[in-house]
């Protein structure tokens, strides 16, 4: 299966947004030295939905959905993280846990780029990152002008 420019982006940026997130996982383990290979994506799954949709499971479980639309001249990539807002702090309900894990993960990393620096790179091309937390699930989001989706 050929990847577009666009399909190309979506995976750099989820793979960034992974990265953010294991910042924080990698801050309490013991370092593990660098591997000397990368390693290539290996799809689970792959199967066609509506018109210019695509789902793909990753080998480590992560659903990717690609859905192009060409209406309007805007690359974005969404991350939804389900079950993991505020109705499941448990105890803890009410108390804005899964806001400030929001912040944390997208909180940039520990050893390259804070957050203002990653959303000041993006915005020097005009595009924006945020995330949200509600209820049941914390999204992330970049959004991106199409014809910069390489920069």
């Amino acid at each position: 299966m050929a990847f577009s420019r666009l399909d190309t982006f979506a995976i750099r940026i989820l793979v960034l947004l992974l990265a953010l997130g294991g910042a924080v996982l990698a801050a309490a383990s013991a370092p593990q030295p660098a591997p000397t290979e990368t390693a290539a994506i290996a799809y689970e799954s792959i199967r066609q939905l509506p018109k210019s949709t695509t789902l793909a499971t990753l080998s480590n479980g992560l659903v990717v959905i690609v859905a192009e639309n060409h209406l309007a001249p805007v690359a974005t990539v969404r991350c939804y993280v389900k079950n993991t807002g505020s109705a499941f702090e448990g105890r803890h309900l009410g108390a804005g846990i899964s806001h400030v894990l929001e912040h944390v993960v997208a909180g940039g990393t520990t050893t390259r780029r804070s957050e203002e620096e990653i959303q000041q790179i993006i915005a020097r091309f005009g595009g924006a990152t945020n995330a949200f937390t509600s209820s049941s699930m914390t999204a992330y989001y970049i959004d991106c002008p199409a014809k910069d989706v390489n920069t």
